[in-house]
């Protein structure tokens, strides 16, 4: 009875203080940041050479951002970009492009229209679920808001804290250490 009693006080303690509904992020300078992340964040593997690889998170998924890389509750629905083979013509603007072109929203700014991929698209899109805790070789590249009915990447995070919402440029994330 005393350790149930233990377990729901603990449970409470931690709603309370947001840890289990938060996410924490390492900054360069060594800061630990406490809140939500809010929106569509995207993406761009660079484990792979041979293909360009973009993903769209949901922020609800991610639970931190550290020099491991970013850590996911384990069972995300997520949006992956594979673009064609190499090409140093292609450039991640490229990418956003196509993303802003061809993914629809809805009123409420969620994705509500995934493209089907033609044999001539330099891209190719899936939705899937992923089990992976970890994506660690990737760089963060920023997150989407909607505006006028399309995708416009902001190059920082919002992350909602106890103190109120801050904007963190991407260029202040810790990097990811290379295994």
């Amino acid at each position: 009875m005393l350790v149930s009693r233990l377990i729901i006080l603990a449970i409470i303690t931690l709603l309370t203080n947001g840890m289990i509904f938060g996410s924490t992020i390492k900054t360069k300078d060594g800061k630990t940041l406490e809140g939500e992340i809010v929106g569509l964040v995207l993406v761009k593997d660079v484990s792979d050479r041979e293909w360009r690889k973009y993903y769209i998170l949901d922020s609800e998924e991610i639970l931190a951002i550290d020099e491991a890389g970013i850590h996911l509750s384990g069972n995300c629905l997520v949006r992956r970009l594979h673009c064609i083979r190499e090409d140093p013509r292609l450039k991640d603007e490229d990418a956003v492009k196509y993303i802003q072109d061809h993914f629809e929203l809805d009123e409420s700014g969620e994705i509500k229209t995934f493209p089907l991929s033609g044999v001539l698209d330099p891209c190719a899109a899936e939705q899937y679920f992923i089990h992976l805790h970890l994506l660690p070789e990737v760089k963060i590249l920023g997150r989407f808001v909607p505006k006028e009915g399309k995708l416009h990447l902001l190059p920082s995070l919002k992350i909602t804290t106890q103190k109120g919402s801050i904007e963190l440029p991407v260029t202040e994330i810790i990097e990811f250490t290379k295994k």
